[in-house]
């Protein structure tokens, strides 16, 4: 029934874009687009019916205008995302006067931007992500549903919320996706937490059938549509009850009306949470924290010490290595054999007489530069010795 209404209301609205008079015939050429797993239960099996009713009953009302319907069902899912192709070719192949649908958010975006280079009104069920309410981009786009912007007027004085999200559902996804882009936009933080849950229990069908169809009965007045070419949209607070309603927001006329005589029954009947945790969304608060638990802190600071530490004592050990290498290769006491000046014989006289006949181990006197130290000299057999008296140098093969 609410599906017949909200047809019903969007063909009309059809009528208006019509610049005939009532005394002239006019072709209306309604081409509806429908594809599979949307992240609304909108699809060709739930809406045929409704669409080709509301047909039928406005071309009763509306003699001189012939609503002519075409319905377009791509059988593949949403992701697929063939409903462009869908649309261009009606439009370039037929006549289009306006389209239906897609309800997929990722099928109604190309169609959605074809039909706004083209000038083509498009009204859906669908689009409740924020991205649809960029009127530059989607001119001609009018949503009948509900929108995640206009959800969002809905506070409770918090700062900060959590929020769990099924992603298994697509539409969970981008009621995610698009409630994070509009906080995004206001400069608020966002963390996002990704937990699995699994169930092996058996789901109770005859349960979620009796909880469907006590969320399936609804009843809607006038739809009123905004200056941006959205729905303004009515919610219903029910305290986790949907037989007991505790608010209602209107959103036509931005007001938020309380029921008498009820309050929302919060968990613990302490009140409405906290705007933050008293251990943090996560549990991580110091203060909650078990007695003697490692922090990151105290793991960080031990191994950031033992690796300044093994640090220093590599560096210790290569400095002495080169130091000692240096010290190595340091040839400070080597000199050059022309710096060496022998002494002739006859300088000498009686008292330092010098024989090539002589004892090898005797000592042999060598005059050297002053300016020159001498700890040990090679020069094939020969070995200086460490003495130096009188600017004079002994010489000696002596090995013992």
């Amino acid at each position: 029934m609410l599906l017949i209404i909200f047809t019903f209301h969007l063909l009309l609205i059809i009528e208006k874009y019509s610049t005939e008079t009532v005394s002239q015939n006019y072709e209306a050429d309604i081409v509806a687009i429908f594809v599979s797993e949307s992240e609304l239960q909108l699809n060709v099996q739930s809406l045929q019916a409704a669409v080709t009713l509301a047909v039928d009953d406005v071309n009763k009302l509306y003699p001189n205008i012939k609503f002519n319907l075409k319905l377009k069902n791509d059988s593949k899912t949403c992701f697929n995302n063939n409903a462009g192709v869908l649309a261009a070719e009606e439009y370039y192949l037929s006549r289009v006067t306006a389209f239906i649908g897609p309800a997929c958010s990722r099928a109604l975006d190309p169609v959605g931007r074809m039909a706004s280079h083209w000038n083509v009104p498009i009204y859906t069920a669908g689009g409740i992500d924020t991205l649809f309410s960029a009127k530059n981009i989607f001119n001609t786009l009018t949503r009948i549903s509900f929108s995640i912007d206009q959800v969002t007027k809905f506070l409770l004085n918090w700062q900060h919320i959590a929020i769990f999200v099924d992603e298994s559902e697509s539409s969970e996804t981008i009621l995610r996706r698009s409630f994070s882009e509009t906080v995004r936009d206001s400069n608020y933080q966002i963390y996002p937490i990704y937990k699995e849950f699994l169930s092996s229990s058996l789901p109770n069908y005859k349960r979620m059938l009796l909880d469907a169809s006590k969320g399936a009965r609804a009843i809607t007045e006038d739809i009123r549509i905004n200056e941006n070419g959205d729905r303004e949209a009515d919610y219903t607070l029910n305290d986790m009850d949907p037989d007991t309603a505790n608010c209602n927001f209107f959103g036509s006329r931005q007001l938020y009306d309380k029921s008498e005589n009820r309050e929302i029954n919060w968990a613990g009947n302490i009140g409405p949470p906290l705007d933050v945790p008293h251990c943090g969304f996560t549990g991580n608060a110091p203060e909650c924290l078990p007695t003697g638990a490692a922090t990151t802190l105290n793991i960080i600071l031990p191994i950031l010490f033992a690796v300044i530490m093994f640090i220093t004592v590599i560096g210790i050990f290569a400095y002495r290595k080169i130091a000692l290498e240096a010290k190595l290769a340091d040839h400070w006491w080597k000199i050059e054999w022309s710096d060496l000046e022998f002494i002739d014989e006859s300088h000498l006289g009686s008292s330092a007489s010098f024989s090539r006949s002589h004892n090898r181990s005797t000592p042999t006197t060598v005059k050297v530069q002053t300016t020159v130290s001498l700890r040990k000299l090679h020069d094939s057999d020969l070995i200086v010795a460490y003495n130096v008296i009188n600017n004079s140098l002994f010489l000696s093969n002596d090995y013992s």
